[in-house]
């Protein structure tokens, strides 16, 4: 039968947060997306690109890896931001606008 997987644990690989994502992120699009997971991995992806960590744990626990309830636009959260394995000050502000196209809108800034 082998192992069952709970529905984070599927969700988690779907997204694909295990290191950078595998296709090559586009600099030029870096408001809309057409998808939440494509969002949030170019919010992760800049972080980086400014020296910072992002623990893998951290985003599954966000409110990313939730499905959107009823009538919901908007999502939110704060990611904590890590160098060296220690926790900075700072940290990823993600916001997502889930548009009527079905894209997502993305407003990211670390604070």
């Amino acid at each position: 039968m082998g192992n069952k997987k709970s529905s984070k644990e599927l969700l988690f690989e779907r997204m694909h947060y295990m290191g950078m994502p595998k296709k090559k992120i586009s600099e030029n699009s870096d408001t809309y997306f057409d998808t939440q997971s494509g969002a949030v991995q170019y919010a992760i992806h800049k972080a980086r690109q400014k020296g910072y960590e992002v623990n893998d744990e951290d985003v599954a626990n966000s409110q990313f890896l939730q499905g959107w309830v009823g009538t919901e636009n908007n999502k939110s959260d704060t990611i904590p931001l890590y160098i060296n394995g220690k926790e900075q000050n700072k940290a990823l502000q993600i916001s997502l606008y889930r548009m009527p196209s079905g894209k997502y809108e993305l407003t990211t800034y670390i604070n």
